[in-house]
This record gives C-alpha cells, sequence and structure tokens, in this order.
C-alpha cells in the first residue's frame, strides 16, 4: 500500500511539473502544525483520537486558478491515557485547490485531497504496520507578509476511508481492515517562504 501511495504522489509531481512549464508557477516552501482528530462514532461509544501534525508543505500556484500542495511529516498521536506513550505516523498529504484571489497579498484556496498515516513497529521476526488514508475537502487562507514570506492557515474535514493493520512473524503473518468509517478533521497554520 505505501508503495502505491508513493507511486501516485510521484506521478502527481511529475504530472504538475508538466504543467507547470507552460504557465506562471508561484512556488512556496513552508513548515506547519496544528490538532487533528479521528472519531469512531461506534454503536456503543465515540472513540476519539488526538494527533499533532507537524510537516513541511510545498505549495504550487498554476496560473492564477489552480494551486497544488504537497506535504510530508509526521503525525504524532497523543494518547488520552498514562498507559499509552506518544508515538508517530509517517504522514504524506496531497490536495488540490481552486484558488480565488482576495488582493494582492492574499488568496483563499478551495479543494480536496488526501492524506496518509503509516506506522511500522517491531522487528523482522515481529511486525506490525497500519496504513491509513482520509479523502479531506480542504479550505485554506494564503496571505504574503512580504514578497518571500508567507503565512497560511488551513481546515480539513472528511473520512478515513482505510485502515488497514499488517502484521507478521516467523509463525503467522496477515492484516486485518477496519469496516468503520472515521470522521477527520484538522487546524493547521504555518509559515512559508516563496521562491
Amino acid at each position: 500500500m505505501a508503495k502505491k501511495i508513493l507511486v501516485f504522489l510521484l506521478v502527481l509531481v511529475l504530472c504538475t511539473s508538466v504543467f507547470a512549464a507552460k504557465s506562471k508557477t508561484d512556488i512556496y516552501i513552508g513548515l506547519g502544525s496544528g490538532y487533528s482528530q479521528r472519531i469512531d462514532f461506534g454503536e456503543h461509544a465515540n472513540l476519539t483520537s488526538d494527533y499533532v501534525p507537524v510537516n513541511a508543505d510545498a505549495l504550487f500556484y498554476f496560473g492564477d486558478s489552480i494551486a497544488l500542495s504537497l506535504g510530508l511529516g509526521a503525525d504524532i498521536y497523543i494518547p488520552s491515557s498514562d498507559i499509552t506513550d506518544p508515538y508517530a505516523f509517517l504522514l504524506a498529504e496531497a490536495f488540490i485547490y481552486y484558488r480565488l484571489n482576495m488582493g494582492k497579498s492574499a488568496s483563499l484556496l478551495i479543494g480536496g485531497g488526501a492524506d496518509y498515516q503509516f506506522r511500522s513497529e517491531g522487528e523482522d521476526r515481529a511486525k506490525v504496520s497500519q496504513h491509513n488514508l482520509a479523502l479531506l475537502a480542504a479550505l485554506r487562507l494564503q496571505a504574503d507578509i512580504t514578497d518571500n514570506i508567507g503565512l497560511f492557515a488551513e481546515g480539513q474535514v472528511g473520512y478515513e476511508v482505510l485502515r488497514e493493520t499488517v502484521f507478521s512473524s516467523s509463525i503467522i503473518s496477515g492484516s486485518s481492515k477496519s469496516e468503520n468509517l472515521l470522521f477527520v478533521w484538522a487546524a493547521k497554520a504555518g509559515i512559508q517562504y516563496k521562491f
């Protein structure tokens, strides 16, 4: 699954690079963080998982109307009790937006995309990995402070459509998938450098 996601992101970057060669492109590179939750509205109880996403972000403006954002970083799980320690997922994101100009120094971006979480633990003899994929709608406000420095704030909402746990050991191996759709929301902000 991880290989499929990486191939998809690579194809997306290559396609946008070809498009970028034919139109005016602005590129922003930045760092961001925030807060997110994944909520399982089960039959008997609501289970909520809290995360602090920390990631590097690349934003590409293609002409006046289209923008693409690619992010890579970590989603740090914050446990609700002292029994479990915090741990981190690898986080990869890809979003495409329609851009609405709000004057010379600000833009409102409306779009959607996906985020992918990956976590692996254990040794070669006994290993467990988890793959989570969420489809999200996003609203992002971009504001330029100077010619090269910008700020962004973003809200995301959607559903986790895949949650797969893969386990393998010297005795047994297999996988399990969750049938429940988890509600996902996130609020993020960060700073960017414009090239």
